[in-house]
């Protein structure tokens, strides 16, 4: 009985914690993918912890809560000056 409270328990905190991850870029992230994260984490929770598929549902879930969604950064890359660079090296 001690077992399975503290495996639910166990559940309830990994789930919790990837709430926690993604609650401050809800309003960044798509809508596709929030709901791709609400039905992976309903699928965390019907699945038993010793599992491969819970550890790659588990995976995923801090995969996409770690991205950062929304922030996004220009990257100015020099393409003119590389394709000489390259070109003088053939």
């Amino acid at each position: 009985m001690k077992l399975v409270a503290m495996i639910i328990l166990t559940l309830l905190f990994i789930s919790g914690k990837f709430r926690e991850r993604i609650e401050p870029k809800r309003e960044k992230c798509p809508p596709h993918v929030l709901q791709v994260i609400d039905e992976e984490l309903t699928k965390l929770q019907l699945l038993e912890a010793s599992s491969s598929e819970f550890s790659v549902t588990r995976n995923y879930l801090d995969w996409l809560t770690a991205l950062p969604w929304g922030e996004y950064r220009f990257v100015c890359m020099k393409f003119h000056s590389y394709a000489k660079e390259i070109s003088l090296r053939s």
